[in-house]
């Protein structure tokens, strides 16, 4: 889905600032199609755990005035590093297993908020695993506490909250990351760091 937003909100005829991540979920489904939006609702006659898993929100308050969703999160990851002569290279599978929650609304038509919380373990390779192990941080992710002797058990928060004023201007405040530009790497402020606190305009 991810892939049908970002074509339909830089689609030519569209009026929309793409370059500064993340989007207000609000104007996102202002801007995209109807034939986006038909992906969106589909599969309205398929099994309720289907729907739950792979189109719809967990959980859903709409009330006109409050729009509240609620969605559990995960990541699984699993590898073998066979360039790896260490000790540890045949006893050690490399995985990542992250679980987490995300908590997103919109109150009425110009505050929206969302806050998520993400739980993970991991076993990385010997490099990466070198690197955390001396500086008690994942990159990206934080700081880490020792999991199953050569394993690494870390979380992470983040939390925003948008008021846009009137339709051309908005105001975020908030815990996270911002990523700047439309290419693989975010522009001058890296996306490689931990989360930090924010203010930004746009």
């Amino acid at each position: 889905m991810g892939q049908e937003v970002e074509e339909g909100v830089n689609a030519a005829d569209k009026n929309f600032h793409t370059t500064v991540k993340p989007y207000v979920y609000s104007w996102v489904y202002s801007h995209i199609n109807d034939t986006l939006k038909s992906l969106i609702t589909a599969n309205r006659e398929r099994k309720l755990f289907y729907r739950k898993l792979k189109t719809e929100h967990l959980f859903m308050v709409d009330t006109g005035k409050l729009n509240l969703t609620v969605d559990i999160l995960f990541n699984f990851e699993l590898g073998n590093d066979f360039a790896d002569t260490s000790a540890a290279a045949d006893t050690t599978t490399l995985y990542v297993n992250t679980r987490g929650v995300i908590i997103q609304g919109d109150i009425g038509n110009k505050v929206s908020f969302q806050t998520s919380f993400y739980e993970n373990q991991a076993f990385y390779p010997t490099y990466l695993s070198e690197y955390v192990g001396h500086y008690d941080v994942v990159p990206g992710a934080g700081r880490i506490k020792s999991f199953k002797k050569t394993g690494y058990d870390y979380a992470m928060a983040t939390g925003l909250v948008s008021f846009t004023p009137f339709k051309s201007l908005n105001f975020q405040f908030g815990h996270g990351k911002n990523f700047i530009g439309d290419g693989y790497r975010s522009l001058l402020l890296s996306d490689n760091t931990f989360n930090y606190p924010f203010f930004k305009i746009t």
